[in-house]
């Protein structure tokens, strides 16, 4: 890589980090998912691929760290997940029913995403938060909880945006006996 673009690369990226302030693994995550949108690659559907071999290794850091703990509740665990990718207190919040929960993530101030983070440069979405919080519920609740795909625009889709929030939802997979 020739040092102009290096620096270029550089001096873009240390804005976002001042602006944003993500903890390190915050942002080699978002980086390394923006990555493949160099390859031609980054997509919603890719992410959520990938989230089947990323996601069970999170999970597997958050008990070793004792971030969650299936003896607390759904919402202090997601919470607790939250904090640690380094979100602050009024950037995530929840909604939630017996088999449904509605994430909305502050846009400005989401510490993962591949576009505000990793500098992807894609149309739509490829955010990470719907496949993790499913696993995560999954693994905590032992019941298969999966991402609610949305039409928007006759296009489907895991998130929307409503004014500065992204927002998704999670639910019990209909397949899953409960």
């Amino acid at each position: 890589m020739k040092v102009e673009t290096l620096d270029k690369l550089i001096e873009e990226s240390k804005k976002v980090i001042e602006e944003k302030n993500p903890p390190l693994q915050s942002v080699v995550f978002a980086s390394l998912l923006a990555s493949l949108e160099k390859l031609g690659i980054l997509t919603q559907g890719t992410v959520g691929a990938l989230s089947n071999y990323f996601t069970p290794k999170l999970i597997a850091y958050f008990l070793a760290k004792r971030v969650i703990d299936p003896n607390k509740s759904i919402e202090e665990n997601l919470n607790a997940m939250f904090k640690e990718f380094g979100f602050d207190g009024d950037s995530v919040v929840m909604e939630r029913d017996d088999d449904k929960i509605k994430i909305k993530v502050k846009t400005g101030k989401c510490r993962i995403c591949p576009k505000q983070v990793g500098g992807a440069m894609i149309k739509g979405f490829a955010c990470p938060v719907p496949y993790i919080v499913a696993t995560i519920l999954t693994y905590l609740t032992r019941e298969e909880w999966k991402p609610v795909p949305m039409r928007i625009g006759g296009r489907v889709q895991l998130l929307k945006r409503e004014g500065e929030y992204c927002t998704m939802e999670v639910a019990l997979s209909r397949d899953s006996p409960h």
